[in-house]
């Protein structure tokens, strides 16, 4: 009989080692039908000058509208416990750098899930400081026909954007430009309401070994969709961002949502271009 107060506790002891075991794993229960779970993913912060920083900490993750959210770690690490299943807005940000939101994550509790970019499958999103280094638009040629003593006819024209950037624009980084066109004067790429369309330039990189200005361009075939909106005579006005990085190898650069005026990584330097204009052919 004296041994059963000792079988008692030691019955005891192991429910509470059990009971202590299972909060270690994965946080996942039932919220209205469905199940929560764990959402995990990487981060990193890139510096203005294009490279990768070795401490990718203090990055908030927020699913926009809730009060879920979680801060990566230096390795650019985070988990948000809990998260009920459902559609969510998802928001990267931290002091000092641009932000990449994904408008439409859809999550399903249950399992601990890694983030995935849904429209390309990356799982590492990408922030960083904002670029220093400054755009000048030099001169605009607009598509257009041009007769041709040869072919005895009218044959088309591309046209161009050419600029060039300030003396402290990184070497040894890819670069490119976020250009707005627009009929209106006072264009400004975090305003909708002043610009038709953005464009992204292609990309240009310093070969040079130290920081200095490059030369870019842009071109306009004719017939382009950019220009069908304007009647021959109208004046299109230009103007151009800074970017650190390649839209055409970044997808998070050059998903420019014109809806809400940002890329969904509104990389872009705060320090617009001059403004030009030309008229159309």
């Amino acid at each position: 009989m004296r041994s059963l107060p000792l079988i008692i506790s030691v019955f005891v002891v192991a429910l509470l080692v059990s009971g202590c075991t299972e909060h270690t794993n994965p946080s996942t229960e039932i919220v209205g039908g469905d199940p929560t779970g764990d959402l995990i993913g990487t981060v990193a912060v890139i510096s203005h000058r294009g490279q990768t920083l070795t401490d990718s900490s203090g990055v908030t993750v927020r699913c926009d509208g809730t009060n879920f959210s979680a801060t990566s770690d230096a390795s650019g690490n985070w988990v948000i416990h809990n998260l009920p299943t459902r559609t969510y807005s998802i928001t990267f940000s931290k002091p000092g750098c641009y932000s990449w939101t994904d408008h439409s994550f859809s999550y399903t509790g249950g399992v601990v899930s890694r983030y995935r970019w849904q429209l390309s499958g990356s799982s590492l999103v990408t922030i960083g400081e904002y670029p220093e280094f400054t755009v000048t638009i030099d001169a605009i040629i607009m598509p257009h026909e041009e007769y041709s003593d040869s072919a005895k006819k009218l044959v088309p024209k591309a046209g161009f954007l050419f600029g060039h950037t300030s003396n402290n624009t990184p070497n040894s980084t890819a670069l490119s430009t976020y250009i707005v066109v627009s009929s209106n004067s006072a264009l400004n790429i975090e305003d909708p309401t002043t610009y038709d369309t953005v464009v992204t330039s292609v990309s240009y990189q310093s070969n040079v070994p130290h920081d200095t200005s490059i030369n870019f361009s842009k071109q306009f075939t004719f017939g382009t969709s950019i220009f069908k909106r304007y009647a021959p005579g109208q004046i299109v006005y230009f103007r151009a961002y800074p970017v650190v990085g390649d839209p055409a190898v970044n997808t998070m650069l050059s998903d420019f949502d014109e809806k809400t005026a940002t890329s969904r990584a509104n990389g872009y330097g705060k320090t617009a271009s001059n403004i030009l204009s030309a008229e159309m052919k």
